[in-house]
């Protein structure tokens, strides 16, 4: 019990427990784990506005790095996206609508700033737009067809041209952008439509404009690489590892590898993407609760139809506030 209690504690609030929450939950009866999940996803107990501060710091630190990994050059401070990500886990945002604020920003501040950190250009923006909505790495098209995937330079730009009328790198601040139109972007004298991934087609009118319909189909209930990315993703976060080992390329996943995950993800979109639902379900589980070992006993333990979790590395911010906590 004591084990679960601090690794829950560091998943989900980012340190370890107190010696009074420690007293705390022991006090609790037979059904203390359920109750501690709940009193820390949810925000609920005596330390309520405390646990919920601290989960959504916590969850916007993780989604950074998702969104900027380790080894991107961010283009300003990564501090406006983590702050723009804890305003949305503070107040409850559903997932879908999260991520569909990233989809359909209007200038470089939308959101975050995200589309300025990444490098101010159509083309990086898709890449990533696809690789932490879509678990998909299609950046590897944009100067020829994919080397080891179906997707093609089509793909890649048709993505990027939701974005042609943002400003480019070597604009001045104030430059007009109306003669740009999203729907269309040039690439060494090729010009591409707008485009949908998995789609033969370029879009048709709509009532929307083009990012808010880039938005809708990337976030919608019926796209299952979405529903079921952000489940791996958050079971990474949670358990060490995704559903699907490969989080950002989920493409290659065969069906018998994402029946389980395509499951979860569908039970995701019908609770309205609830991130808090979703990841006391997954703290709940007896995966999550596995006992950690070295990860040759782990594979072990699976080759023997067992399971077993790897050891995680606490971040940086995890064991600064861990120490802090410890300190007090």
């Amino acid at each position: 019990d004591l084990t679960f209690a601090r690794r829950l504690y560091l998943d989900v609030l980012g340190r370890v427990p107190s010696v009074s929450e420690v007293r705390d939950f022991q006090d609790l009866d037979d059904n203390r784990r359920k109750l501690l999940v709940e009193h820390l996803v949810f925000g609920e107990g005596p330390r309520a506005e405390t646990y919920r501060r601290l989960s959504s710091g916590n969850l916007a630190r993780h989604w950074r790095r998702v969104l900027l990994p380790p080894g991107t050059t961010a283009n300003g401070s990564p501090a406006t996206i983590e702050q723009w990500l804890a305003e949305g886990f503070s107040s409850r945002t559903p997932f879908d609508e999260l991520m569909g604020q990233l989809a359909r920003i209007q200038t470089p501040q939308s959101a975050g700033q995200y589309y300025q950190l990444v490098g101010a250009l159509p083309e990086n923006y898709a890449g990533h737009v696809s690789r932490v909505m879509l678990g998909v790495r299609i950046e590897c098209a944009q100067c020829h067809d994919h080397p080891f995937a179906a997707w093609k330079q089509e793909d890649f730009w048709g993505l990027a041209a939701f974005y042609a009328d943002m400003p480019r790198v070597g604009d001045a601040p104030n430059a007009s952008s109306a003669t740009k139109r999203p729907g269309s972007i040039e690439y060494e004298g090729t010009v591409y439509p707008a485009k949908l991934l998995w789609s033969e087609e370029p879009l048709k009118n709509s009532k929307f404009a083009l990012r808010t319909q880039l938005a809708l189909w990337l976030t919608g209930k019926d796209n299952p690489h979405f529903a079921a990315t952000a489940v791996n993703r958050f079971w990474q976060h949670l358990v060490g590892h995704g559903l699907y080992a490969d989080v950002e390329n989920l493409d290659l996943a065969s069906p018998q590898e994402r029946v389980f995950l395509d499951e979860l993800g569908q039970r995701f979109a019908e609770d309205g993407f609830d991130i808090h639902r979703l990841m006391a379900a997954i703290c709940k589980t007896s995966w999550y609760q596995a006992e950690s070992v070295e990860r040759q006993a782990a594979a072990d333990s699976i080759g023997r139809g067992a399971f077993a979790r790897n050891l995680k590395v606490i971040s940086p911010e995890q064991v600064f506030d861990s120490l802090e906590q410890s300190l007090l």
